[in-house]
């Protein structure tokens, strides 16, 4: 029997004896050169970050890989965005499309003109209370590219009918009247005026080209003719007289630049056949015309304002044929009249909270190389043995109109009364032709499209003896643009 006190010793000795694991008992002998569990671990472990590493590497390269494909994919985008950008109308950002446009504007006028018995204007001049239809023009304009484009503007008439001639001779009043050799049915055949056929290309703001027949680029009146925007019924003299040339034939380099903010300068040159009985469609003469013009602009919330010239320099020519060799049908080609003409427009718009001030001024040099015969204007008559000498003629207008401030109360329909005050010289050595003109009338806009006009009128022939008595106008007219 073992003591209890070696039993005791024994347990202790157990419990305090070293606990030995799987990990610290050595390899067998069949068991050598393999490697312990936690080495293995570690190995594992290691191959497992460089796979992660290598996974890393590989996942890098396709990401730079990709960053060119974006770079490139990117400036593809640009080259096609570019490519769309010249393709694009700045209106809705939508692909350009060609395009053609018809619109136009026509008038309707009512006047009576009071003229006194001893005026021979009496018998020259429609004093009748009367309608006009004066003005039904189309404009036709064409988009084909963002830069070049063509316009037409044809003016309507139903003249020649009506037109009379030999006043003081053979009278004759034309009558155009046709008869359809199918039906029989009569009718008046009208005219056609072409105010404009021109094309242009602009691939710049400041840089230009038009060619053909174009409106010559001086003052306000001749630019911008559309009986919706012309504040008066009656044009002024220098329209009507044709102080400067309306329209030319030929090319204009023209464009605008920006030099401030809100403020822009239009330049032009032109070159053309100038005037002459033929300009229209050929020269009679090599001497072709020149022309320059300068506006400077500016356009502000409630301020508008503008100064422009044009200074035009050309040669008129005129000829007759004559066979004098009827054998050998030999031509001469004789000049019956030749002047060069030089002449400088300017023109003033000041437009503030509602008030317009404008005026134009036109003066014209004529000087005569192969005088014809002396024509008195108005009347019509040739002088059978003065010729015409060198002359000036001159044409100046002040308009001051003032938009009421009203709009509010008419739900945005405008009333403009307005005066303007004019002095025609068509030639400074004939006093019959001098002219001072008093316009005042109202103008009622309904409509961006629509305005109606009344308009009073007095006219004088200061300097005349034949002309003795003032001539009154009254009329009315309603305008539409469309």
């Amino acid at each position: 029997m073992i003591p209890w006190r070696i039993l005791i010793g024994l347990l202790v000795m157990c419990l305090l004896a070293p606990t030995v694991t799987a990990a610290e008992v050595p390899a067998g002998d069949g068991d050598a050169g393999a490697p312990a569990p936690a080495e293995a671990r570690i190995r594992d472990l290691e191959a497992e970050v460089k796979s992660q590493k290598d996974l890393a590497e590989k996942q890098q390269k396709e990401i730079e890989d990709l960053k060119g494909t974006v770079q490139g994919l990117s400036q593809q985008v640009e080259n096609v965005q570019k490519h769309q950008e010249r393709e694009l109308t700045e209106e809705g950002g939508q692909a350009f499309q060609p395009e053609v446009k018809l619109h136009g504007f026509m008038n309707l006028t009512l006047i009576k003109t009071f003229i006194e018995n001893d005026n021979p204007m009496g018998g020259i001049l429609a004093t009748r209370l009367s309608f006009f239809m004066s003005r039904v023009n189309l404009i036709i304009a064409a988009q084909m590219t963002e830069t070049l484009s063509a316009l037409v503007e044809l003016r309507l008439t139903f003249g020649p009918t009506g037109s009379e001639s030999g006043l003081f001779g053979d009278y004759q009043r034309v009558n155009t009247t046709y008869v359809d050799p199918l039906s029989s049915e009569e009718y008046q055949l009208s005219g056609l005026i072409i105010e404009r056929a021109q094309m242009t290309w602009q691939p710049y703001d400041f840089f230009g080209v038009t060619a053909g027949r174009f409106l010559t680029p001086f003052g306000i009146w001749n630019l911008d003719h559309a009986s919706t925007v012309l504040m008066t019924i009656q044009p002024p003299y220098l329209m009507v007289r044709k102080t400067m040339p309306l329209a030319q034939t030929g090319v204009y380099l023209h464009g605008r630049v920006f030099p401030m903010p809100n403020t822009y300068l239009d330049y032009g040159l032109t070159l053309s056949n100038g005037r002459g009985p033929t300009e229209a469609v050929y020269d009679l003469d090599e001497n072709k015309a020149l022309g320059g013009r300068l506006k400077l602009s500016y356009e502000g919330k409630d301020f508008k304002g503008g100064l422009g010239g044009y200074l035009y320099w050309g040669e008129v020519t005129d000829v007759t044929k004559v066979v004098t060799s009827p054998s050998t049908l030999v031509i001469d080609v004789e000049t019956t009249e030749n002047y060069q003409e030089l002449a400088g427009a300017l023109d003033f718009l000041l437009e503030f909270y509602g008030v317009r001030l404008q005026s134009e001024y036109v003066r014209r040099l004529a000087t005569y190389d192969v005088r014809p015969l002396r024509v008195y204007p108005v009347v019509n008559i040739t002088s059978p043995s003065s010729y015409q000498p060198d002359y000036v003629s001159w044409d100046v207008y002040l308009l001051l109109a003032w938009e009421l401030p009203i709009t509010q109360y008419l739900d945005g329909m405008t009333l403009t009364p307005y005066v303007m005050g004019e002095r025609s010289v068509l030639d400074d050595t004939q006093p019959i032709t001098f002219i001072w003109t008093s316009r005042f009338g109202l103008n009622f806009k309904p409509s961006p499209f629509v305005v109606l006009k009344l308009e009073g009128g007095y006219i004088t022939f200061p300097d005349s003896d034949l002309f003795t008595t003032p001539i009154w106008t009254l009329g009315t007219q309603v305008a539409v643009s469309f």
